[in-house]
This record gives structure tokens, C-alpha cells and sequence, in this order.
């Protein structure tokens, strides 16, 4: 199976040399659902080739970079609990960021 980007890109190619979904399923022989095809015309047209719209889902809050590098440095003389009290963050907060940069709490 190929790669879900190497896909998009050659249905967008048979879509810019004027090929109609059907022929793109057709081409891409069932490795992409119909919907993914439609998706991906539809986002092409929307922000071209290369622009993509905002990533979905919930953003990144709490285990930013300005964190972590707070929790590396406070952990080796701190617990963890004073940690998520000095940062403002949650315990348990504090625990996934160690366990990201694989440190002890």
C-alpha cells in the first residue's frame, strides 16, 4: 500500500490533467476511498497544491517546549508536585512531559 501523501499528490496530478474522480478510483485501483479522493480535490481547490488548511483536532497547550524545558530543569531538585504548582500546569501534566523526555519524576 502506498503512502497516504504519495496518494493525494497523484490523484491531484490526474486531477490537474483533467481526469474525473471515477478515473482516479479507477487509477488508484482501491487504495484510497472515494470520499479521501473528494476530500483531497476539494482541499486542492480550496488552498492549492502545497497550502493546507489548519491542522484539526485540539492544539498543543500544555506540553509546549517553554514547559518542558521548565519541568527538565525544576525536576532534578524539585518534586513533582511543586513543579505543576510553580508552572500552573497539572501533576499529571507534569508526569506526561517527564515521560516524553524520559526523566523520573
Amino acid at each position: 500500500m502506498a503512502k497516504p501523501n504519495a496518494l493525494r499528490q497523484l490523484a491531484i496530478q490526474h486531477f490537474k490533467n483533467g481526469k474525473s474522480v471515477k478515473d482516479i478510483m479507477e487509477i488508484l485501483a482501491g487504495e484510497a476511498s472515494r470520499s479521501s479522493v473528494y476530500y483531497w480535490i476539494e482541499q486542492f481547490k480550496k488552498f492549492g497544491l502545497n497550502s493546507h488548511s489548519k491542522p484539526t483536532g485540539r492544539g498543543i497547550t500544555i506540553t509546549t517546549r517553554k514547559n518542558k524545558e521548565k519541568v527538565k530543569r525544576l525536576l532534578s531538585r524539585n518534586s513533582g508536585r511543586f513543579i505543576s504548582r510553580y508552572c500552573k500546569i497539572s501533576q499529571s501534566s507534569v508526569s506526561r512531559i517527564c515521560k516524553e523526555l524520559n526523566l523520573k519524576v
